[in-house]
């Protein structure tokens, strides 16, 4: 089976379609369109067409199609499902914002059903509530392969700025609800598309962190996201040799170079390995 690498999400606004156009040539491994808060009430029947468009006629190769919709609890929400309803192409995965509870992913979850099972779920924790909540609504639902860590609409809620030092509780709090799930972890954007230094070092304190991918907001984000999100040669060496230690000794744990490595690091090891042997690296 095909790994699925997701380092860099690049958004684009649902009503544009010549930026979802762009986007297909651009190195972003996950497109999310979006229907939320990209798009304003008077134009998101517009959107939603414009998504309709794009999933039957694009070709977005390897990239993984993600499609934010609104709220279930919104009659946005609602009209964006009957949309998808109707679509002879289908996204991989639908974008739930706004999550607080795991009532609201599993009634998701059961009208996604009735549109195609195959599809698969990002959640994305935004507020104290849902923070608060966040290994229940991650438990709710087997399509959920991702939660995004929301910081954006989380610092207004609060009242701070949205900085490292603020953020970085609820970023260990969604860490551990994923860790807990087993599903990938998704660091917010950053808001300021000129700083390419200050995107590096977030990207890579996010990925110490364990996080597996960044939001881009601009295209010129991508590469910076991409490159702290790819294991480097000493990471690729050391997974493959965990990789091999654990198939010839079995999954327990084992000492490689004088260290105990235990079923949760093996694991790991055989992600970035899976990961580097898709990339060819």
């Amino acid at each position: 089976m095909r790994t699925v690498i997701r380092r860099s999400i690049l958004f684009v606004p649902a009503d544009r379609i010549d930026r979802i156009e762009k986007s297909l040539g651009m190195t972003a491994d996950s497109i999310a369109i979006d229907l939320e808060d990209a798009v304003t009430p008077e134009r998101k029947n517009e959107g939603r067409q414009v998504v309709k468009k794009v999933l039957e006629e694009f070709d977005f190769g390897s990239k993984e199609v993600i499609v934010r919709v609104n709220s279930i609890g919104t009659l946005a929400g609602l009209e964006d499902m009957l949309m998808l309803k109707e679509c002879r192409r289908l996204p991989d995965t639908l974008m739930l914002p706004k999550t607080e509870s795991a009532g609201e992913v599993s009634l998701f979850a059961n009208i996604l059903s009735e549109i195609d099972e195959e599809i698969k779920i990002l959640v994305i924790l935004e507020s104290g509530k849902g923070i608060l909540c966040a290994k229940e609504i991650l438990s709710a639902s087997s399509k959920i392969t991702g939660v995004v860590f929301g910081g954006g609409d989380l610092s207004g809620e609060i009242g701070c700025s949205m900085n490292w030092e603020n953020m970085y509780t609820a970023r260990q709090m969604v860490l551990i609800a994923a860790a807990c799930t087993g599903i990938e972890a998704i660091d917010v954007p950053y808001l300021n598309i000129s700083d390419v230094e200050g995107l590096t070092r977030e990207c890579e304190k996010a990925s110490e962190m364990g996080f597996n991918s960044k939001i881009a907001i601009h295209p010129k984000q991508i590469e910076v996201i991409n490159n702290v999100f790819t294991p480097n040669k000493s990471e690729i060496s050391w997974a493959r040799k965990v990789f091999r230690e654990a198939e010839k000794f079995g999954t327990g744990a084992i000492c490689i170079d004088g260290k105990m490595v235990d079923k949760a690091v093996i694991k790991r090891a055989k992600k970035i390995v899976a990961i580097a042997d898709e990339l060819k690296i």
